[in-house]
């Protein structure tokens, strides 16, 4: 389906084609980045489920669903951070990219669905490709007018459908690869590359078209745009063309006249954009060159188009901004092709990929309607009043970054590295936004990721829970980068006071229901997120007698080994990986390490809860043991923090003499055995 014309917000086109299917791998391009606006309002459309409208709810909520993902990733241009990006706080990889020649200007939501299938079956898996105009900002997803088409590719058992556009896809991830650093992590490409080697049917048309309808194809500078329409066969028939875009080459209109030369159309509209005071946003001297020469009729989209979603066409509604890239082929006979996505009328857009930008857009040839078709554009009636002072250029949303550097901090090994292209001479100062100079790097080197001091990585690691963005210095300029994080599970949770009482209660809850109105409620309050205080609000286990408070230890932990174990059957390994060895609100070492603390009340508990916590680690190990080998390093934490149980031991207020010990060796070597069901059940506490 092409949404050509805007009919819906890309984020509800998106979750209607996701159709509550479950995304595995999520992979998204973009030329201007907001990581705070893609954290709150593009990753929501992954998951099937409501999320709260007040933000730091929503982001706890986000930081829960997050786990069931695979891979989630944001390759964006390093010089193109939006100007006002607040900053990211989510586990997605944020991996910044440059390009050789051009700048990096795919927009694309590669999202590897489950399909539904039955209960002990595995799903087989379906890929989604969106290829639109829209950046990961807000005006990109909520102010625009933008254009979007999306695919779907099937496992080959779904269907024998040839899909024409797999090399092409596959082509474009090559160069989305190229762009970032050789030694990058891919996962998430490597999972959809994976799956279209693997699973999508490899065979493709040998013709261009079938039966007077060309097939799907995806540009991205295969080689220069007008040539790849030529060979595709276009150039052949007889056509109307229309040209949306916002941004044109400086003077002469190279890349219209070469598009024109090679596809000779009968008449050519060409959308102005506007400023909202009516000033043309384009080059004078490339307007009035296409004018002369009677390249093509400037022209405007319908006031429906324009005008503000729910809003009439009204003098007092403002025009929304054009951001749109659409090249419409069409003529009388009832042949519509429309080529979607991030290509502008630049002889950069144009190029192909190793001279230019690096550029996606579907070539999608539209269902023969019954309707008579017509032009979308209509000609102006006169000249704008103004032009803009300078010819206005997509990359005007980048700054200046003089020097690639890029930096990571690990949360599992508390290690901060940096990485640079080339070598810059002298200093490098890293500063935090607001002006505080953090540490300086003396004779930076050119190599992969270069380690900076434990004293550098703990001034990082106190700045991230409440920034990812830092300021570098350097005599060529100044600018803002984004820090790439890793290990994320051990990153502090955004809810970060819950009880050891409230830990174990929230691991009871038998639905996703009643754990989001427990978070809610607790947000609400008695939360610590981000430096906001609430007053508390206790909340107890539920019972009042010695065996409830017992027994709702023993069913929390009942409840965490059997989520632990359904999560790693069904694949999710990183909320496995959160729960246990993480530093989550909900994470088993955030449990151990409040029982622990000196001045807990009640001993016992903190006793049992231990016990229970060695008796899980002991059977999930021994039931999961690839599992834990993997997670080697995070396992031997926890083993670490287990060894807590002697001293909560010795805090016991047991009076039973001499026997004590023998006592207690006696009780701990009888509560790590599993007790049997007499009738064949289930292995209980």
């Amino acid at each position: 389906m092409s949404e050509s014309i805007p009919q819906s917000a890309l984020s509800e086109a998106l979750q209607r084609h996701i159709k509550g299917r479950r995304v595995r791998v999520a992979v998204f391009t973009t030329f201007t980045f907001d990581p705070a606006f893609f954290e709150l309002h593009v990753l929501p459309c992954l998951f099937d489920r409501p999320f709260s409208q007040v933000e730091k709810v929503r982001r706890i909520q986000l930081e829960d669903a997050l786990r069931t993902l695979e891979e989630a990733a944001v390759y964006y241009d390093r010089t193109a951070l939006a100007q006002d990006a607040q900053p990211a706080q989510l586990d997605f990889r944020r991996i910044d990219v440059r390009r050789k020649t051009g700048v990096f200007h795919p927009k694309l939501a590669l999202l590897l669905l489950d399909q539904p299938a039955e209960p002990g079956v595995a799903p087989r898996q379906v890929l989604l490709a969106a290829v639109m105009s829209a950046n990961l900002t807000r005006a990109g997803w909520w102010e625009n007018v933008e254009v979007c088409h999306i695919e779907e590719i099937p496992d080959r058992d779904e269907g024998a459908e040839k899909c024409p556009y797999r090399a092409d896809l596959l082509a474009l991830l090559r160069q989305v690869r190229a762009a970032g650093d050789e030694n990058e992590n891919h996962a998430g490409l490597d999972r959809i590359h994976e799956f279209l080697i693997r699973r999508a049917t490899r065979d493709a048309p040998v013709q261009h078209s079938a039966r007077g309808r060309y097939y799907t194809r995806l540009f991205m500078g295969q080689s220069d745009l007008p040539s790849w329409l030529e060979e595709l066969g276009l150039a052949k028939h007889e056509w109307n063309l229309e040209i949306i875009s916002p941004f044109f080459d400086s003077g002469e209109p190279r890349a219209l006249r070469h598009l024109i030369e090679v596809m000779k159309p009968t008449q050519v509209r060409l959308f102005l954009p506007e400023d909202i005071d009516g000033t043309a946003q384009v080059d004078r001297r490339f307007y009035e060159r296409v004018v002369a020469d009677q390249i093509a009729k400037w022209s405007s989209l319908p006031d429906t188009i324009l005008r503000p979603s729910g809003r009439k066409a009204t003098l007092g509604a403002a025009a929304r901004r054009v951001h749109a890239k659409v090249y419409r082929f069409w003529n009388k006979s009832g042949q519509e092709i429309v080529l979607c996505g991030s290509v502008n009328l630049t002889t950069a857009a144009h190029s192909r990929m190793g001279a230019g930008n690096l550029e996606a857009a579907f070539l999608v040839q539209q269902d023969e309607s019954t309707k008579k078709l017509d032009w979308w554009l209509r000609p102006l009636d006169g000249e704008p009043k103004d032009f803009a002072e300078s010819q206005p250029c997509e990359d005007e949303a980048a700054s200046g970054v003089p020097i690639d550097l890029s930096l990571q901090y690990d949360w599992t090994h508390g290690v901060l590295s940096y990485r640079l292209t080339e070598a810059p001479r002298g200093a490098l100062t890293i500063a935090a936004v607001d002006g505080d100079v953090l540490f300086t790097i003396q004779g930076p080197q050119c190599w992969n990721w270069i380690q900076c001091t434990s004293r550098d990585a703990e001034s990082i690691r106190e700045l991230l829970p409440s920034t990812s963005f830092v300021e570098i210095r350097h005599s060529r300029g100044t600018w803002r980068i984004l820090i790439r994080e890793e290990g994320m599970i051990n990153r502090p949770s955004l809810l970060r006071d819950l009880t050891p009482e409230e830990i174990l209660l929230y691991w009871s809850l038998l639905t996703p229901e009643q754990r989001e109105s427990f978070i809610g409620e607790k947000l609400q309050d008695a939360a610590l997120l981000e430096g906001l205080k609430i007053t508390r609000r206790k909340i107890q286990l539920r019972g009042e007698t010695l065996f409830d408070r017992f027994a709702g230890i023993f069913h929390a932990f009942g409840r965490l080994e059997a989520h632990v174990c359904r999560c790693l059957k069904d694949g999710e390994s990183k909320e496995a990986e959160a729960r246990m060895f993480g530093a989550k609100y909900d994470s088993l070492p955030v449990l151990l390490e409040k029982v622990r603390t000196p001045g807990q009340p009640d001993p016992v508990i903190a006793y049992l809860t231990c016990l229970c916590a060695l008796q899980t680690r002991k059977q999930l190990s021994k039931e999961f043991p690839d599992f834990w080998r993997a997670n080697s390093t995070e396992a031997c934490r926890l083993d670490e923090a287990l060894k807590c149980l002697p001293s909560l031991r010795q805090a016991l207020p047991l009076d039973i003499g001499t026997d004590r010990d023998t006592f207690m060796v006696w009780y701990e070597q009888a509560f790590m055995t599993r007790a049997h069901a007499i009738e064949g059940g289930h292995e209980a506490h």
